[in-house]
């Protein structure tokens, strides 16, 4: 591990001001053989600067930016900017630092990003047992995050048991490079599960109902209607069979008129309602399933309808008429509405949102609650649905 020495950063900076300055003793005139402008000085400075100062660990994959952000020469922000990447941009990661910064490369050119506004997908490996290692790994003991893929390296944070950790990278040495808390860290592979969550691919895409529609046994408007859709509820889609979709809705297979639905497309949440499940979907991919607590029925019901994710924070008090509840994470996603965790509840699912549900709030398992926080941005589509 490589360390900044700021002793000598200090003396340079005193030595640079040193020489711009001039005295006056009793007739006689002492002044530096060069006075430097601040210009010059700021030059000095920055030149001392070294991308050497910050040890940087080999990863493969690539990452899409989720905000506008400066490309620079060094992984913080006192390094000179190449230029700005537009939000969406996608890029080739060659490294990671040990502050968070990605090293990347984007049209010929080799900088760094930071890691706190993108997206990393990394690239597909396999542990040594031979096991397909996806989004996330789960630790099977209290494990320690260190700094580097060894015990030689100072531990960050001991990591809980059965914390789910996003995947970067998987090492020679058993290692895995993981994000935990918005940090890049390594724990070690002896004590990781790498779980086969078995979700479902069978569809193309997820669309919902933008009005109340039947879902009908073929494909015309004469046959019989095997379930009735309300507007916005969810549903997976399976063909295109001409101006009709084939859909899977309420564990029911049937055809609704494609010109009455609308597609749902990247990174989306879904909550039912009435089974009490949140789902995180990537396109036609779904990342998680869990059971939820939605808002106690007819006194505090969970509002209905097409939402995105306003803005997330950690580590915050959650108030209202008669409680102060702590959250790791919270997802507003329409006024006082939101996603977080619910430590304080024994269970999830089910029917308990009848009689003993949330203020309004989506309340998820704690142990699951991180992978939803770092897979969403602001501006993700949260679909509420009965």
């Amino acid at each position: 591990m490589k360390i900044r020495n700021l002793n000598i950063r200090k003396g340079l900076i005193s030595l640079a001001l040193a020489s711009s300055i001039s005295f006056n003793l009793v007739g006689c005139n002492i002044s530096s053989t060069k006075a430097i402008s601040s210009q010059d000085l700021y030059g000095e400075i920055m030149s001392s600067m070294n991308v050497d100062d910050y040890e940087t660990f080999a990863l493969e994959g690539d990452l899409v930016t989720t905000a506008n952000l400066n490309f620079r020469t060094g992984p913080t922000t006192k390094f000179e900017i190449i230029k700005t990447l537009n939000k969406g941009t996608e890029a080739k990661v060659l490294g990671v630092t040990d502050n968070g910064w990605y090293k990347i490369e984007d049209d010929g050119k080799v900088g760094y990003v930071c890691g706190e506004y993108v997206t990393f997908h990394p690239l597909e490996k396999q542990n040594d047992e031979g096991e397909d290692i996806s989004r996330y790994v789960y630790t099977t003991v209290y494990l320690n995050f260190r700094t580097g893929p060894s015990t030689d390296y100072k531990k960050i944070v001991t990591v809980p048991k059965g914390q789910a950790l996003l995947y970067q990278d998987y090492l020679d040495n058993g290692w895995y490079m993981v994000k935990y808390n918005d940090k890049i860290g390594f724990v070690c592979g002896d004590y990781i599960d790498v779980r086969d969550e078995d979700y479902r691919d069978d569809f193309t895409k997820v669309a919902y109902a933008t009005t109340d529609l039947n879902l009908r046994k073929e494909p015309n408007t004469k046959c019989d209607i095997l379930y009735g859709i309300s507007k916005n509820e969810a549903f997976e889609v399976l063909e295109e069979v001409g101006k009709w979709y084939k859909v899977r809705c309420n564990n029911t297979e049937g055809y609704v008129l494609a010109s009455l639905t609308r597609d749902l497309s990247g990174v989306f949440v879904v909550v039912d309602i009435g089974d009490q499940t949140l789902t995180l979907y990537d396109g036609n991919k779904i990342l998680l399933e869990v059971d939820i607590t939605s808002g106690t029925k007819g006194s505090h019901d969970t509002p209905y309808g097409l939402f995105s994710i306003q803005s997330k924070t950690r580590d915050t008090y959650l108030t209202g008429p008669g409680y102060r509840s702590h959250v790791d994470y919270w997802m507003p996603f329409y006024y006082g509405y939101g996603i977080h965790d619910a430590s304080w509840r024994n269970a999830f699912g089910g029917s308990y949102y009848v009689t003993n549900g949330s203020h309004g709030c989506v309340n998820v398992p704690p142990e699951r609650t991180e992978e939803i926080y770092d897979a969403v941005e602001v501006g993700t589509k949260v679909l509420v649905h009965k």
